[in-house]
């Protein structure tokens, strides 16, 4: 037990400082360290694990996840990073560190390595960190829809939409974690060129008008955002560097459309970025709270209009 011990905490230090460095370096979170470090963490761990069980792989599996997991203890009790971050990342770091753990396995019988070696090893870490930004990663600008029937007609539906009373308190867990959800929304005149602004809950979009087709179509840009959530932290407040500009919306626009049976369609698009890698999996977090807060927005907008 005193050597998985010693393993664990050695690797989770030398790991979350790995991790701290490249982002407070570069400003970049990527394959380094979403999926290259848990991977060389559990092959280390692994490779150096002598306590019992050893000769399993479940056990070095379960020895190298708890080196994982107190990873993210050190940045969570350092303030570098918030719980809800952590708990998004777990589901690509957990099997990268699975494949170290199982490559450490397959060497389990190979002379342990010695310090030099995990020396060797640790150097390349920072050069791939600092290396990893310069690739050109896509981060292309894609669409998020959603929409719903409302059994209004349509002109009811057009005054709610271009400006909204305050939304009622949010009863989702989503948004109680910290994630940013809309208040109210508000427009300064009438017409292209008209300002809109929607206000969240850490703080406020403003958003240039850019079509107004009254009753059909609403779109804006947008000029100014707030921070995409409040992480969960034991310290007052902390700022990890995702909060700045690595999700953006660039614009947006509110579709109507009038139903046969005198009811309208209400469709809400979100043209947004993610500069998180691999995008491929924070995109699909992106979109599914992009969904949660399209739903807030427009069910507002159909029980105002229903309601009136």
């Amino acid at each position: 037990m005193k050597n998985a011990l010693t393993v664990v905490v050695l690797g989770s230090i030398v790991a979350a400082s790995f991790i701290a460095f490249g982002i407070a370096t570069v400003w970049f979170y990527g394959l380094g360290a979403f999926v290259l470090i848990p991977a060389l963490l559990a092959y280390g761990v692994g490779r150096a694990y002598k306590g019992p069980g050893h000769d399993r792989l479940w056990v070095r599996i379960v020895v190298t996840q708890a080196a994982l997991a107190l990873t993210a203890v050190v940045l969570f009790a350092t303030g570098f990073e918030g719980a809800i971050c952590l708990v998004m990342t777990w589901p690509i770091a957990a099997p990268a560190a699975v494949v170290g753990a199982v490559a450490a396995h397959r060497r389990r019988e190979a002379p342990t390595p010695k310090l030099k070696d995990y020396l060797t090893a640790g150097a390349a870490v920072p050069l791939f960190l600092v290396a990893e930004p310069l690739i050109p990663y896509p981060a292309p600008v894609e669409p998020v829809r959603t929409e719903v029937v409302v059994d209004a007609p349509i002109e009811t539906v057009w005054e709610h939409v271009v400006s909204f009373e305050p939304l009622p308190a949010p009863t989702e867990f989503l948004f109680r974690t910290g994630v940013a959800y809309p208040m109210r929304a508000e427009i300064d005149g009438e017409g292209v060129g008209a300002v809109r602004r929607c206000v969240f809950s850490t703080g406020e979009f403003v958003e240039p008008v850019t079509a107004w087709e009254r009753p059909t179509l609403l779109a804006f840009d947008v000029a100014e955002s707030p921070i995409p959530m409040k992480e969960w932290s034991p310290y007052e407040e902390i700022h990890p560097a995702h909060l700045e500009g690595y999700f953006r919306s660039v614009r947006g626009q509110f579709e109507l459309e009038e139903l046969p049976d005198g009811g309208t369609r209400l469709t809400g698009t979100t043209w947004r970025v993610v500069e998180i890698y691999p995008a491929a999996y924070w995109e699909l977090w992106a979109d599914w709270i992009v969904h949660r807060i399209h739903l807030r927005v427009l069910r507002h907008i159909r029980d105002l209009a229903e309601g009136g």
